[in-house]
């Protein structure tokens, strides 16, 4: 950051922010020959700035493991691989395939596995982020250093999980439900959904409407969901970073918390 200079930046503008790419939205009550009317007086000033050229696809990818230690209390693990660009025709299957995985559901197959059954984590989650030229499939958690190892396996394991048992009709079914509601209530936020039209209109010059969505989502297929499970999350693909709690970090905020405790005892202590 301190190498950066006005320069820089812009650079960066002229050679990234173009005229051809401003979209604008508009979500409400509001009348559109006015709308077209403040565009027209705000905008039309805006000297013409083509792209001139296309981003180049992103096909140097090398899976890495790379373990650092910190001086941090929580050891943080985040797993990782390319996915699906945005106008991949099967998107909208790896977003299906992380929401069952580790969407912001409390029933995902992560939690449960490490959360609920196990008590190795207080947060897990995985993430599918669609770009224009690639994407980013990922899986965060974050335990105590002593749990990684079985954390680790237990994340392994429902990943295998996903790439060779297919899901079974009432659980895809279910999940299927579980999505539509999540995405129907988003849709609910007018500004969830302004910025949902405006994104797919810059990337896609095209909008998808929610019964379009909801389509999409009930014609996918188990096999389909492990076919994606297997060109994405195949072990020789994922890449993984650890930050790794020191020992001396560690001992010392254990031993902070032990003095913590027999200063302020906890009230299930005082009701022994």
């Amino acid at each position: 950051m301190k190498k950066f200079k006005g320069e820089d930046i812009r650079r960066f503008i002229r050679e990234t922010y173009h005229s051809d790419q401003i979209v604008l939205c508009s979500v409400g009550n509001i009348d559109f020959k006015r709308f077209i009317h403040l565009a027209q007086k705000y905008f039309s000033r805006v000297p013409s700035n083509l792209r001139k050229e296309n981003r180049k696809p992103f096909t140097t990818y090398v899976p890495q493991q790379k373990t650092e230690e910190r001086k941090i209390f929580q050891t943080h693990c985040i797993i990782g691989a390319p996915g699906y660009s945005i106008e991949h025709e099967k998107r909208f299957i790896l977003a299906f395939l992380n929401n069952i995985l580790g969407g912001p559901v409390l029933n995902s197959r992560l939690s449960i596995a490490l959360r609920e059954k196990n008590g190795l984590t207080y947060h897990i989650e995985s993430n599918y982020i669609p770009y224009s030229d690639t994407g980013l499939m990922s899986v965060y958690f974050g335990t105590d250093g002593d749990l990684l190892e079985k954390a680790l396996a237990l994340v392994m394991k429902e990943l295998a999980r996903v790439r060779n048992v297919k899901i079974g009709k009432v659980p895809l079914q279910t999940a299927k439900k579980q999505l539509i509601g999540q995405v129907s209530i988003a849709q609910e936020s007018k500004q969830n959904l302004m910025l949902s039209m405006g994104k797919s209109f810059l990337m896609m010059d095209r909008y998808l409407s929610l019964g379009e969505i909801i389509r999409i989502i009930e014609s996918i297929t188990a096999e389909e969901l492990m076919e994606a499970a297997n060109e994405i999350l195949a072990p020789e693909m994922l890449s993984q970073l650890i930050f790794k709690s020191s020992k001396q970090t560690y001992d010392d905020t254990r031993m902070g918390t032990v003095c913590r405790r027999a200063y302020h005892p906890e009230p299930s202590i005082l009701a022994n």
